[in-house]
């Protein structure tokens, strides 16, 4: 039973991450998948409302668990799964705001990546 209670420890974080790996994964398909300003400009809005809504859960899992500050590197055993997903991710969510940038001339798609920005400062991550 020991073993039970050490599982259910990060319960909490496994929520968010599974959350945010969701919204991760969904803006990253709608991305990936047009050209259209419009529909960028909106996927971006709809990222940046998703994020600034976890940042508040994310920060209070990070002073929960202080070990998560080591969370990319050293993840906790129950949280491995988690973790890997997020680091395949990486480079795709890299990807999309990198396709975004470039679509930076695009007056509805710069408004929305600058909102995006100011919710990325308020996760302490650029």
């Amino acid at each position: 039973s020991c073993n039970l209670n050490k599982n259910n420890k990060y319960t909490d974080a496994k929520k968010i991450l599974a959350e945010l790996i969701k919204l991760y994964e969904n803006f990253i398909l709608k991305v990936e998948s047009t050209e259209d300003t419009i529909l960028l400009s909106e996927e971006v809005k709809n990222f940046s409302l998703g994020l600034d809504k976890l940042i508040p859960e994310i920060k209070r899992i990070n002073s929960k668990y202080p070990e998560f500050k080591k969370f990319d590197t050293s993840p906790p055993e129950e949280l491995k799964n988690e973790s890997g997903i997020l680091r395949l991710l990486e480079p795709r969510l890299r990807d999309a705001f990198f396709k975004i940038k470039m679509y930076g001339s695009d007056e509805k798609v710069k408004k929305a990546a600058e909102e995006l920005q100011k919710v990325l400062k308020k996760l302490g991550t650029e």
